[in-house]
């Protein structure tokens, strides 16, 4: 089936956290626009790849919604570049922890490389554990109301999503 890829990147260094994500953006499809999905819809999990992916396979032409996550920054420069396309969305996770504590470990480079990607066009969101003590050092954006807070309301990410991605019949 040939059709449109739509991606939500996620740089998270405990991805097992936040795989809920694609899975309630496909539940609110679902319970929304169940005419947007044909028979056996399913999210359907790559784990080698990290990725889960469903395709709206009633649209014109089909959408699929791939969600990827990374979780380090050499993966993120490895994979990110060759799987970004116009019209993405990037969640950035802002600590990491290391034997260090918490550091805003690659941050900034994958900010970056995603910057060129993107663009500025308001794609890329910060999420963190940590609002209150963001650093001096982040992005502009990241004290702009682009940050949510960890443990993050699904309700708010997946609004989001469904508000980004402006799917339509």
């Amino acid at each position: 089936m040939t059709g449109v890829v739509r991606r939500i990147h996620h740089f998270e260094d405990e991805p097992q956290y936040v795989d809920w994500i694609p899975t309630c953006l496909f539940n609110r499809y679902m319970l929304e626009h169940p005419e947007w999905f044909g028979d056996g819809a399913h999210c359907e999990r790559r784990p080698k790849d990290r990725c889960v992916a469903f395709t709206l396979s009633e649209l014109s032409p089909p959408v699929t919604i791939e969600y990827r996550s990374y979780v380090d920054r050499d993966e993120f420069r490895e994979r990110f570049p060759k799987l970004c396309l116009v019209g993405d969305i990037l969640l950035l996770d802002v600590y990491v922890r290391s034997s260090r504590g918490l550091r805003a470990d690659g941050l900034m480079d994958a900010y970056e490389i995603a910057r060129k990607k993107i663009g500025e066009d308001g794609s890329i969101y910060f999420m963190t554990a940590y609002p209150s003590i963001l650093s001096e050092k982040l992005p502009a954006e990241a004290h702009m109301g682009k940050t949510f807070p960890k443990p993050t309301d699904a309700n708010e990410i997946v609004d989001l999503l469904v508000k980004h991605f402006d799917l339509r019949p």
